[in-house]
Parts: C-alpha cells; sequence; structure tokens
C-alpha cells in the first residue's frame, strides 16, 4: 500500500498530465451544426419558383363581360404573383435571422493571443 506522500505525488502527477489535454480542448468551439451549409433557397418550394402564367385576353371582336372576365382573371394572377413573392422573401428573411442566430461568436483558440 503506497503511503500518502506517494499519493499526493500521483494525484499531482495525474493533475499535471491532464492539464495540456484539458487547455487544448479549451480552446476548441463545440461542435454544432454548420449554418453556413443550410440553404434558405432549399425551403422555397418548387411551386413559388414557377412563373405565373397569363390569362389569355379574348380575340378583338369580344364583348364586354369576356373582356371583364380576363381582366379580372389577369388581377386574380397578379395577386397571386405578388403573393408569392411575399412568401418567398419571408421565408428567406427568416431563414437568415435564423442562421444568424445560431452562428456562433469567434473564439480566441488556445494560442489566439499570437494571431494579432
Amino acid at each position: 500500500m503506497p503511503s500518502r506522500r506517494r499519493r499526493a505525488r500521483l494525484r499531482r502527477l495525474i493533475l499535471l498530465s491532464m492539464t495540456p489535454a484539458v487547455s487544448a480542448c479549451a480552446g476548441i468551439a463545440p461542435m454544432t451544426a454548420t449554418p453556413s451549409a443550410w440553404s434558405c433557397a432549399a425551403l422555397i418550394p418548387p411551386g413559388d419558383r414557377e412563373p405565373v402564367r397569363a390569362v389569355p385576353l379574348p380575340v378583338r371582336d369580344a364583348t364586354a363581360g369576356a373582356l371583364w372576365m380576363a381582366l379580372d382573371g389577369q388581377t386574380a394572377r397578379l395577386d397571386l404573383a405578388n403573393g408569392r413573392l411575399a412568401d418567398v422573401e419571408a421565408i428567406v428573411d427568416r431563414c437568415e435571422a435564423n442562421r444568424a442566430a445560431l452562428t456562433p461568436a469567434p473564439r480566441p483558440g488556445l494560442f489566439g493571443w499570437l494571431k494579432r
């Protein structure tokens, strides 16, 4: 059975041998999902990437009712296109805000003071 003095010496030796390993780990940033690898554009639905087709205009000698229906259809398509733009902008803005919130602040490494 080792003496008390020998045990104390062994404990100090163990602590001293662990110090370089612990200090090296302290300078390493924690591993998380890489926000820069996320693609905000991938969140946009495929249907929003397709152009909105125009309503065909009636023939030249069409009645007022046919012309009214065609122009009403054009207005509906314009509303659809404007709604898609607002949706896409909201998706990208929210994704970029989430990415910025999850991006870790840069931390100096073990010898960060040498990089000045």
